[in-house]
Parts: C-alpha cells; structure tokens; sequence
C-alpha cells in the first residue's frame, strides 16, 4: 500500500499521463525539419491560392457590380 503522501501528490491521472508519455515515440530531429518544411510550403501554397481566388473575385466583383 503506498503512503498518503504519495497518492497526495501523484492522482492517477497524473501518473497515467507521465505513463503514457514514455510510449511516445518522439520524432526525430530530421524527422521535425523535414515536416516543419512541409507544414511552411502547404501554408505558402494555400496562401498563394486563396491570394488569386481573391484578386480574380475582387476583379469581377469590380468590374461588374462597380462599373466606372
């Protein structure tokens, strides 16, 4: 039986948190640089997506419903 003090100060929910931390299997440090530069290109790539839609959408909205 473990002491007061010890199930004070670990609940369980603690000590099943810290258990499954150790099954963790961290990635890489090559494994984290290769997805950090996947994460900015699809960022970039979506970016300059939504970035033409706009512009054609604000060309459109412009010279139909704003004409000069």
């Amino acid at each position: 039986m473990q002491s007061l003090f010890y199930r004070l100060t670990h609940p369980r929910a603690i000590m099943a948190i810290i258990d499954e931390l150790r099954r963790v299997v961290w990635p890489s440090r090559q494994e984290t640089a290769n997805l950090t530069v996947v994460v900015l290109v699809v960022a970039i790539a979506v970016g300059i997506f939504l970035g033409v839609i706009d512009f054609g959408l604000n060309r459109v909205v412009e010279e139909t419903l704003l004409p000069r």
